[in-house]
C-alpha cells in the first residue's frame, strides 16, 4: 500500500521502509558464522560458505596454527578471487581480527571467502563471522 498514513503493518507496505523491513524486523537472520579447518593442503579452501544474492562482509575472523610449522595464509573473496588479506601466524600461533566496519567482500553476491595455506603441513582452524548484505 503506498498511499498509507505510516500505521500500515510493515508486511502489507510497498513504499522505502519495506526494503529496510528485513533488516529492521530481524537482525539476527543477517549474520552469519562458521567454523572451518584446513590440514594438510596448501589449495585453496572455503572458510565462509556463500549465501545466495548476498554479500557476506566479514565482521570477524579468527585463525589459529594448531602446529609447529609457521604458515603464510591467503584470505581471498570468492574462489579463484580477489587477495583481500596475508596473514603471517607463528608456529602454534593465531590472530584474532574484528573489523570496527565490515570487511567487504568486493566479489558479487553468492559468493564464498577462501583460504589458501603456504606449506601442505599445517593445521589450521578459522571462524568467521559475516554480515548478509545485499
Amino acid at each position: 500500500q503506498a498511499d498509507h498514513a505510516g500505521t500500515t503493518p510493515m508486511a502489507r507496505r510497498r513504499d522505502g521502509f519495506l526494503a529496510a523491513a528485513e533488516y529492521a524486523l530481524s537482525p539476527r537472520d543477517l549474520v552469519v558464522q562458521q567454523q572451518a579447518t584446513i590440514t594438510s593442503s596448501s589449495s585453496e579452501a572455503t572458510i565462509l560458505t556463500s549465501v545466495s544474492g548476498y554479500h557476506l562482509d566479514l565482521t570477524s575472523l579468527d585463525l589459529t596454527n594448531a602446529t609447529g610449522t609457521a604458515v603464510t595464509v591467503t584470505i581471498k573473496d570468492s574462489t579463484a578471487g580477489t587477495t583481500r588479506a596475508i596473514y603471517d601466524l607463528a608456529a602454534n600461533g593465531g590472530i584474532a581480527k574484528t573489523f570496527p566496519t565490515p570487511f567487504v567482500q568486493a566479489a558479487a553476491t553468492g559468493n564464498n571467502w577462501t583460504a589458501t595455506l603456504s606449506n601442505a603441513t599445517t593445521t589450521v582452524h578459522f571462524t568467521t563471522q559475516a554480515c548478509k548484505m545485499p
